[in-house]
């Protein structure tokens, strides 16, 4: 058994784009940083894999259709992410990125895009741009737009969880990359629901959960948009109409894995808070939800532990 282990902290970036802060219970400072160097090379190999944004990615080369064949990493990312488009009702949707990028050049020209423009893209992205064949994962239309975002993440902060976790050696493991968080082991993690309301960064938080062997994500409209002649318009994007919403300014949630946390976070911040609530509690309270209202206050979903 597993004893007298320390927790060794540590922050690193860019990390995918952000920041990694990594939490490792072990023996020795050794373990720990053997761990470390495990955790960072296993980010790396992944962000190879799935990065959106490196064209030379094993993702980018088959959604442009220079790979035909995905590895065994990259098909289990295209049919979770298919079957969460799915069971979503669209709400997820990995082409939203076309959605997206007409909104940047909205803002780069100053002029908003009109709703009905937005609605004809939204109509073409309805049908899921790829399908599973057997054990194959086809194209069945241009895939070039597609981007998992926080949903590879989450993915990949899981894959470097269980990575680290050596018996014997490692008895915990937090890590935290760009607030997608899963928590591995025998240590309690406690985590914080931040305040969206303005910009500072030690706003005391509204609430705190205890995470073990559990993971969290958060997702909503506050902080990122665009700004187009003075108007403010959040980066959280309806997929069914091409519109952004702002009703949700947080939206955390729990999960056994921190993909399935943040795809749900995803939905619930566009569903806004009914639905929301509607939807997280038609996983039977396995993947509760705290939603921020715009006055701060929290309304939670049926599972969500009570707040300390």
């Amino acid at each position: 058994m597993f004893r007298r282990s320390t927790v060794f902290a540590s922050r690193h970036q860019p990390v995918l784009g952000t920041v990694l802060d990594l939490r490792i219970g072990a023996r020795t400072q050794r373990d720990a940083t053997r761990a470390e160097r495990s955790v960072l090379a296993e980010v790396d190999r992944l962000e190879v894999l799935l990065s959106a944004f490196r064209p030379t990615s094993e993702f980018c080369r088959w959604r442009s259709g220079a790979v035909t064949t995905p590895g065994p990493e990259l098909a289990i990312v295209l049919r979770e992410a298919l079957e969460w488009q799915v069971r979503s009702g669209g709400v997820f949707n990995p082409a939203v990125g076309l959605l997206t990028e007409r909104w940047r050049s909205g803002e780069a020209s100053g002029v908003v895009p009109s709703p009905d423009e937005m609605a004809a893209l939204a109509s073409s992205i309805a049908e899921p741009r790829f399908a599973i064949a057997g054990e194959r994962v086809i194209h069945v239309g241009d895939c070039t737009s597609l981007n998992f975002n926080a949903f590879a993440k989450g993915w990949i902060v899981d894959a470097v969880a269980d990575h680290a976790i050596s018996p014997g050696r490692i008895s915990s493991v937090m890590v935290n990359i760009g607030g997608d968080l899963v928590q591995r082991g025998d240590v309690d993690c406690r985590v914080g629901i931040e305040d969206p309301r303005g910009r500072v960064d030690n706003r005391p938080h509204l609430a705190r959960v205890s995470l073990r062997d559990r993971a969290m994500a958060t997702s909503g409209s506050a902080r990122r948009g665009f700004n187009i002649g003075g108007t403010w318009f959040s980066h959280v994007i309806d997929p069914r109409t091409g519109w952004p919403v702002e009703s949700v300014p947080s939206v955390s949630v729990l999960a056994d894995r921190a993909a399935t946390a943040d795809v749900i976070a995803t939905v619930l911040a566009v569903l806004g808070v009914e639905a929301g609530v509607a939807f997280a509690d038609s996983f039977g309270g396995a993947n509760p939800a705290c939603f921020v209202r715009p006055n701060g206050a929290l309304v939670t979903s049926s599972g969500w532990p009570a707040a300390t």
